[in-house]
């Protein structure tokens, strides 16, 4: 609670500000030097937030499917239940997806802001960290990591993790509704076996 009552007020603080510009009125609170620097703190919340919500956002889609899975490893669950969990499943990985996708660009559009801030910093802002943090990161000593699989980005990681989880869900399906295959007219099991057997 405490923290959306900060961003309650330094939006609040940003506005006001913004008002006083626009009509004019010239205090020390609102000259532009401490505009900028209250524009740069609250960008740096922002986005702290906004990289807070997408990391939350990960781990319940993470606790989903663990639920999820807990219900198929339940003691012998009716085969309806399989085809549902697994359909589920599925449908659950790909909204995951999406999501996670969509949670990088709102931390990157923040960290673009930061950017254009520290671009137009004056003495008033202080240190550049985001910059500083930029620099140090392309030097970063670290050795490169052995497999493939393990390169790039977090959130390129989570994307292959998610993958798994979309093949994963995919066999259990495919297990699950593979006993209907035999209820299925001769002609189509036929297309059915070559098709899987290719």
């Amino acid at each position: 609670m405490a923290r959306y009552h900060d961003s309650v007020v330094l939006i609040r603080r940003g506005w006001m500000r913004a008002r006083n510009r626009a009509l004019g009125v010239r205090d020390e609170a609102s000259s532009e030097e401490s505009g900028r620097s209250e524009s740069y703190r609250l960008a740096w919340h922002l986005q702290d937030q906004e990289a807070t919500r997408f990391w939350q956002r990960n781990n319940a889609f993470l606790l989903i499917h663990a639920g999820l899975l807990a219900v198929l490893t339940a003691s012998s669950p009716p085969v309806f239940v399989q085809r549902v969990v697994g359909i589920l499943g599925i449908v659950l990985a790909l909204i995951w997806l999406a999501v996670l996708d969509r949670g990088k660009i709102y931390v990157y559009r923040w960290n673009k802001v930061i950017d254009r801030i520290e671009d137009e910093r004056d003495a008033s802002i202080g240190f550049p960290l985001h910059e500083w943090y930029e620099e140090a990161k392309q030097t970063d000593p670290r050795p490169q990591l052995r497999f493939w699989w393990a390169r790039g980005e977090t959130t390129d990681l989570m994307r292959r993790g998610i993958y798994t989880v979309i093949i994963a869900w995919l066999i259990v399906t495919i297990y699950a509704w593979w006993d209907l295959l035999s209820e299925l007219p001769p002609k189509i099991q036929e297309i059915v076996s070559a098709l899987l057997s290719h």
